[in-house]
């Protein structure tokens, strides 16, 4: 019986040394599917990162792409399949391999359409760089014209200007019981040769507005200092001062005419009054032509 036993414990020691050997294949075993499966998981993280830099990139695409909504859309569409795609991946880790060399494909599609984007890009920048530069020039040809029809408008233009003083020297002007024309005789500038000299008279060239202004000056003692500046025979403007304190008077003003080829412009002095001049140009009468009508 005892035979009987060690026998039997015998067998049973040897089925039980191969169930732990089996038992210890099958733990190797386990590692290894671990270790794989561990290695697979590392893939889909390797391909998870892949897809994230694909949509960060996509993303930059979209803000300098905003005109090529189109073609975004298809990207779109294709990150929205990688999404799906990796969702798979993460349910199905068997399938991992097939799905991340699919992803690498859509990843490589993304990257050439990227590319080609990149390269409309450049190409839309080439179009409006060479727009732009045919816009300047064509700015810059209209400005030139406008300028050139300035210039030749400035030059057709008539140029007429006066600047007279009283007296070339020191000396006084009366006026009797009526009003007396004045005469400036130190000519300073006469272009267009419109102010006489000899009759004290501007006369229009030509039909426009023009500005005429003049300054009188007398030393008081006594004696009142009127001008006044006509146009043809009516009183455009008067000024007076009736001052007699022993000191220099000043009467100063402008007036803007429109006048008609031959009208006369011409300064008096009022009846009982009297103007001074000398070497400093005290008293002088200016005018010149602002603009043809």
């Amino acid at each position: 019986m005892v035979m009987e036993l060690r026998v039997a414990l015998r067998f049973t020691q040897d089925e039980l040394m191969t169930t732990t050997a089996e038992l210890t294949l099958t733990t190797s075993r386990l590692i290894v599917s671990e270790t794989e499966i561990l290695n697979l998981k590392k893939l889909m993280s390797k391909q998870t990162v892949k897809l994230m830099q694909a949509e960060a990139e996509l993303k930059v695409v979209n803000q300098r792409l905003a005109v090529t909504e189109t073609d975004m859309k298809h990207v779109t569409l294709d990150v929205a399949a990688a999404d799906a795609g990796l969702a798979i991946l993460r349910a199905e880790v068997m399938e991992l391999t097939a799905n991340g060399a699919a992803q690498d494909t859509e990843l490589m599609l993304i990257k050439t359409r990227q590319n080609t984007s990149e390269t409309q890009i450049d190409n839309l920048i080439q179009v409006d760089a060479a727009q732009w530069a045919e816009l300047t020039e064509d700015r810059l040809a209209a400005t030139d014209a406008g300028m050139e029809k300035m210039r030749s408008e400035m030059l057709e233009k008539p140029k007429v200007a006066f600047s007279v003083g009283l007296l070339e020297s020191s000396s006084e002007i009366q006026a009797g019981n009526s009003d007396r024309y004045l005469v400036y005789s130190n000519i300073f500038t006469n272009i267009g040769q419109a102010y006489s000299k000899i009759t004290g008279f501007f006369t229009a060239p030509v039909k426009g507005v023009y500005y005429f202004r003049f300054t009188g000056m007398y030393y008081a003692n006594g004696y009142p200092i009127g001008l006044m500046m006509y146009k043809n025979e009516e009183k455009a403007m008067y000024l007076s001062n009736s001052e007699t304190d022993d000191r220099f008077t000043y009467l100063s003003s402008g007036l803007t005419l429109q006048l008609e080829v031959g009208d006369k412009v011409h300064m008096r002095l009022r009846a009982n009054c009297r103007i001074y001049d000398d070497e400093n140009n005290h008293s002088i009468f200016s005018g010149f032509l602002l603009f043809p009508l």
